[in-house]
Order: structure tokens, then C-alpha cells, then sequence
């Protein structure tokens, strides 16, 4: 069984991480794996965050997902939500 941490990593991707138009439109949230597992710390220190809990997580197999390009971010997001209007919804 995968840790929550874990879960959380490969869940999330972060894109544009070299993007100050990005970091600021996003307030940070390009950063998206820092985010989820450190919420309370403030997106000013995810850049600085990232190189580290990356190597961490390459250490322990864990996949970390960064897509360095803004535009091919924006598809993959894209390409996910047409995923889901796509699925049959549920009834409960």
C-alpha cells in the first residue's frame, strides 16, 4: 500500500516551474506537488523546495511529474477534463 505522501506526489504534476509569468498567475500553484503536501508553507519557498523534495522522491521510486511548458501544461489539463466530461456519471 502507497503512502498518503506518496498518493499525493503521484497525483499532482507541477508545469512552468521556470515560469515567473506562471508562478505569479498561479500564485504559486504551479507548484503543485509542494502545495499538496505542504499547504501551510508559504509558495514563495516551493522553487527553492522542489530540487530537493524531487531528489528525495527519485531516491524512493516515487514518480514526480514536472512538464516544464506552460502551453503543453494547459493541454494536458485539456486533454484530462474532456477525459472526465466524457465518464458516465454515478448514481448513488
Amino acid at each position: 500500500m502507497k503512502s498518503w505522501a506518496t498518493g499525493q506526489v503521484e497525483h499532482s504534476m507541477n508545469f512552468a516551474q521556470d515560469s515567473s509569468l506562471a508562478f505569479y498567475l498561479s500564485f504559486g500553484l504551479n507548484f503543485q506537488i509542494e502545495h499538496h503536501l505542504f499547504p501551510s508553507i508559504s509558495h514563495d519557498h516551493y522553487a527553492a523546495l522542489a530540487p530537493k523534495f524531487e531528489a528525495v522522491c527519485k531516491k524512493h521510486g516515487v514518480t514526480y511529474w514536472s512538464e516544464p511548458s506552460l502551453t503543453r501544461s494547459v493541454g494536458i489539463l485539456y486533454d484530462a477534463l474532456a477525459d472526465l466530461k466524457s465518464m458516465t456519471p454515478v448514481n448513488f
